[in-house]
């Protein structure tokens, strides 16, 4: 009885789901931001469908902790370090000198599933929200500028790479849905733009697990 007692046991052993010593994780890494550039542009209050604008796009810092709670789920927020845009004129405003500069950071709250967590490639799906956080604004050409924050849905998609236990690799891709409105003087002209954000934020780095 003692021997099948044993064998029992060293069977359950073998068929029950594997634990996880490292729950909770920091990853480190650089990101990429490019935003959608889109949405209307009014002139004293009436839409000039020939107004455009333009950003640049920004390579920036990011750091993100997390931890599992479930076997496959994981919670975790994500922030990057703060970057300068600049709102440059385009379509009927091309040729116009840049507006003014916004100084802003990225935040996101998302849950993930990761159906292959404990292998050494480790892809995840999820979703949450963010937001969009402008810090200063600088003006150029406009004067007396305003932005609003920007916050809204987020979908999220990447992998994990393991070097070891502790240690992996990681690519991350996150898309936005976010819209700020925005609004200015040029000269005798009062510019206001409902720009739709939506960024796409594309960040690498290096995972470390607790």
């Amino acid at each position: 009885m003692r021997i099948l007692a044993s064998l029992s046991a060293l069977a359950l052993a073998a068929t029950a789901t594997p634990a996880f010593a490292q729950d909770t994780f920091v990853r480190v890494g650089v990101a990429h931001i490019d935003l959608a550039d889109k949405g209307p542009v009014f002139v004293n209050g009436t839409q000039d469908p020939g107004a455009d604008y333009k950003t640049d796009k920004d390579w920036i810092g990011s750091f993100e902790i997390g931890h599992y709670v479930h076997r496959n789920v994981a919670v975790r927020v994500m922030g990057t370090t703060p970057a300068e845009t600049f709102n440059l004129p385009a379509g009927s405003l091309a040729g116009t000198p840049n507006l003014f500069n916004d100084t802003s950071s990225n935040f996101t709250l998302t849950a993930t599933w990761h159906p292959l967590r404990g292998q050494r490639f480790s892809p995840y799906v999820g979703g949450g929200i963010g937001l969009n956080k402008i810090w200063e604004t600088e003006e150029r050409l406009a004067t007396d500028v305003k932005i609003s924050d920007a916050h809204g849905p987020v979908l999220q998609a990447g992998v994990e790479l393991d070097l070891s236990e502790r240690f992996g690799i990681y690519a991350d891709a996150k898309k936005a849905f976010w819209s700020a409105e925005a609004s200015g003087f040029l000269g005798p002209l009062f510019i206001e733009a409902e720009a739709e954000l939506d960024p796409v934020i594309l960040s690498v780095g290096g995972v470390i697990r607790f």
